[in-house]
């Protein structure tokens, strides 16, 4: 039974610790698919903020949710993060496919996606999802959330 007591403790210690922890960056790797909805909901916060002070017309409100229904029918993106520190981001988009490839090294409680240009972004894993955390294009942020897809 004396033996039992820390062998016991050890793996409680090591189940809490996986649980409150984000697994790493190993968790991070493999091939992800964006979640539609949560791109949904990142475009019409750009849109809103694009948006002029006095607001839109109902016109032009319908205008654009037609506009962005129709994008978001078609739009795919996969987010690929390799174990040589590499990552490709593939958005394939009304027949046309645009590759962002960049580095992510470990930061924190996450990791520090990177192309070398325009792109920085965080990105965190909850509640099984990776969450791309920044800003994506310069001056907008977004959260956009990712669900594992097949390799």
């Amino acid at each position: 039974m004396n033996k039992f007591v820390p062998l016991l403790a050890a793996l409680m210690t090591a189940a809490l610790l996986t649980a409150c922890g984000d697994g790493g960056p190993d968790a991070y790797l493999g091939t992800w698919q964006v979640d539609a909805e949560s791109m949904r909901s990142a475009m019409e916060q750009a849109i809103a903020d694009e948006a002029p002070a006095e607001g839109l017309s109902h016109e032009q409100a319908e205008q654009q949710q037609a506009m962005l229904d129709s994008v978001l029918a078609e739009i795919e993106m996969t987010l690929t993060v390799a174990d040589d520190n590499s990552f490709t981001m593939t958005t394939v988009n009304m027949g046309m496919s645009d590759t962002v490839r960049g580095e992510w090294t470990s930061e924190g409680n996450g990791i520090l996606m990177s192309d070398g240009s325009q792109m920085n972004v965080t990105a965190r894993i909850r509640d099984g999802s990776l969450l791309l955390e920044g800003e994506t294009v310069p001056g907008q942020t977004a959260t956009i959330r990712f669900v594992r897809g097949t390799e």
